[in-house]
Formats: C-alpha cells, structure tokens, sequence
C-alpha cells in the first residue's frame, strides 16, 4: 500500500479497513501517528517494519493477530499497548525496537503478557504490563 513511502507522516485508516496487508506501511521511516480503527482484525507480518519515527501504538481490542516482524526495527517506538482481543503475535515483532520502554496487554496479568509476548523478541530493559495485574 505505502511501502517506501517516506514522505508520510500520519494516516489514519478508515473503518472500513479490516487488515493491514504484509509490507503496507514498511520502510515508512517519517510516519510518526498512525490511527488504527476497531474494524481492524489482523495485522500482517512486517506491517510497520522499519518505520523509525513511530513512538507509540495502540493496537485496538478487535486485533486477534499481530504477524511476524510487524514493529520490528522502529526504534522510535517507546510504548505499545496492546488490545485485549490479541491472542496471538508473531515472532520478532519488536526485535531491534531500541528505544522501547513498556508494552502494556489490556485483559491480561502481567504473566499472561509475557507469556503472549515470548517470541516477540522483545527488547532488553523493556517493561511488560498486564492492566489485570
């Protein structure tokens, strides 16, 4: 969709967008807002790889399925909070997100967090929350 697309900055996605393709919105290294409405069910594997001006996510309660290495590499991404409708992610989705402090999972425990999060490869020093807990 925008794959490479440097210049882009903030985009947010109407409510009639129910997945986000593999590859939409990679190498975007100048998006810095991205809105992702309740439609949306599913994002595909390296979705937002690469997009280095990112500093927060929230993944809506509708998402079930964030892919593989969908945040990796956005190493402007400070914080995350995860819906409570995800029951699965991928493996390396926050691999080389250096600046990333604290990824919070809605409707989970602490436990169950990072049990969700264990091949996500999330970064070192990285707080995981669970708000149940």
């Amino acid at each position: 969709m925008f794959y490479n697309c440097s210049a882009l900055a903030n985009v947010t996605l109407p409510n009639s967008v129910t997945k986000i393709s593999t590859t939409a919105f990679m190498n975007c290294s100048s998006l810095t807002n991205i809105r992702i409405p309740n439609s949306v069910t599913y994002i595909e594997d390296s979705a937002f790889r690469n997009c280095s001006g990112l500093t927060s996510v929230t993944i809506p309660n509708n998402v079930t399925t964030i892919g593989g290495h969908s945040f990796q590499s956005c190493s402007g991404l400070v914080e995350v909070t995860i819906g409570n409708g995800v029951t699965r992610i991928g493996i390396s989705v926050f691999q080389d997100c250096t600046g990333l402090e604290t990824i919070t999972v809605l409707g989970k425990t602490t436990s169950e967090a990072q049990t969700l999060l264990a091949n996500a490869s999330v970064p070192e020093g990285c707080t995981i929350i669970g708000e149940l807990g």
